[in-house]
């Protein structure tokens, strides 16, 4: 760190590390939330190792010195999709864990071939409608599943709620915190500077529900619990339990698909986050280093248990907008976080599971792609020039969407990639000849004659 950026360096880290806060809690409990709330306390020290060590990693060897790397929502959902699968077949909890630890591992292979092959430019081919379609179903999902904790009744399913009349055990204190926090997110977003929106929301759920219990004897609901730090530094996971061979050849599609979707997904956040600093700092990356330095660091993330990462550009932004001027803001803002949460380890233990959820539903519905609901809206007024292509591409992400609700995210992308295909291969079969003339000095006269 430069003498003379000393002190904006470390105020942007700061910045960074409050932006990461309420984003890793959200993540952790995105991943891990198919295995029930007794491991929620696990999927956030997951989200915090990932946060830490994988930020301090990219934060020194990537190409772009403002590129802060770390947890992400998509990431966090493919992750919950392939444990939920697991849990699904009938495997306990530490066996899911182990296939989708193995998922990740093979993500960042995938992305350290891809960047050692120089493909980092070949995962912007991807179907847009298809990435549309995976953004909305993920949404869609994480606010459905955040719903019943939201209601406080995180016992029930959506389907016991809907049809076996559930919703009448519902907690008005519940959704009083989740409402307040999920209000704030969508109040402040954007007009707060140096704050992100969703640690105020999630600083006036907690408030308002310490409030209710201690001044107004209102009951007490559930709590993240103490997060231990010292429990980052462990055994690898992979090798703390023994990997049976037979279940991953077995159900090799789950750590196969869920390792593939991940490494596709991270390495298109990290070259869209990389192009887009490399716009603001009139900086040139190199973006297939980025990718290979990220498939090392994910690599290690699945080893050791912790959650996937890739490019993050609300963070990134976060540290520039505040005056970031060297590498050392990028590396410390993960510092800075580790040292946050050891200080304030008994405030983050007594955030109540329903702000969180409120956070977390919020987040959910700020991912719904933007662009589709403009599409829809365009077909709907008619005011689309190429309303056909338009079409195809909603039908894509459409058909994305059900499969997932109907089966799985996994399902749901290859579903998406043929569809994409074959409306591709049909539209490119069509005549390009729209319109004839013929040579007739007047087409428009009229070939009747007078008598």
């Amino acid at each position: 760190m430069q003498i003379k950026y000393f002190k904006v360096d470390v105020a942007a880290s700061c910045v960074g590390a409050l932006a990461t806060l309420p984003q890793v809690v959200a993540y952790g409990l995105i991943a891990f939330f198919p295995l029930g709330p007794e491991w929620t306390a696990f999927g956030i020290l997951a989200s915090v190792g990932s946060a830490i060590a994988f930020g301090i990693f990219t934060g020194f060897f990537s190409s772009n010195a403002f590129l802060v790397s770390g947890p992400s929502a998509l990431t966090a959902l493919v992750l919950a999709t392939g444990l939920e699968v697991a849990i699904s077949r009938g495997y306990a909890p530490e066996q899911a864990l182990q296939l989708a630890f193995v998922g990740i591992v093979i993500a960042g292979l995938f992305q350290v071939v891809a960047g050692l092959t120089r493909l980092g430019h070949a995962v912007s081919y991807i179907p847009v409608p298809v990435l549309a379609g995976f953004v909305n179903a993920t949404a869609i999902l994480v606010l459905l599943g955040s719903l019943p904790m939201m209601l406080g009744i995180p016992e029930s399913s959506i389907t016991d709620m809907v049809l076996h009349g559930g919703l009448s055990d519902a907690s008005a204190w519940a959704i009083c915190i989740s409402g307040l926090t999920m209000a704030c997110n969508f109040i402040f977003e954007g007009r707060v500077r140096f704050l992100p929106a969703a640690l105020i929301g999630m600083a006036a759920g907690t408030i308002v529900y310490h409030l209710g219990i201690i001044g107004g004897d209102l009951p007490i609901g559930p709590e993240i619990g103490r997060i231990d730090l010292v429990a980052l530094i462990k055994m690898p996971e992979l090798f703390r339990n023994e990997l049976s061979m037979q279940m991953l050849l077995r159900e090799a599609d789950i750590p196969l698909f869920t390792g593939v979707s991940i490494g596709l997904l991270a390495s298109f956040s990290t070259v869209l986050t990389g192009a887009a600093l490399d716009m603001t700092t009139n900086n040139e990356g190199n973006v297939n280093k980025d990718l290979w330095v990220h498939g090392i660091a994910n690599v290690a993330m699945g080893v050791f248990g912790f959650l996937p990462a890739s490019g993050a550009l609300s963070r990134s932004m976060a540290i520039i907008n505040s005056g970031a001027k060297t590498r050392a803001a990028n590396v410390a803002a993960s510092v800075v976080f580790c040292l946050l949460l050891g200080l304030l380890a008994p405030v983050v233990a007594t955030l109540p599971l329903w702000a969180t959820s409120g956070m977390l539903a919020a987040t959910a519905i700020q991912a719904i792609d933007k662009p589709t609901i403009g599409k829809l809206r365009g077909v709907i007024t008619r005011s689309l020039p190429y309303p056909r292509v338009v079409i195809g591409d909603i039908m894509v992400t459409l058909a994305v969407v059900i499969t997932a609700m109907a089966l799985n995210l996994i399902a749901a992308v290859g579903v998406g990639i043929i569809l994409a295909v074959i409306l591709f291969v049909l539209g490119m079969g069509r005549d390009p000849v729209r319109r004839t003339y013929t040579a007739e000095k007047n087409p428009f006269k009229s070939s009747t004659t007078a008598v």
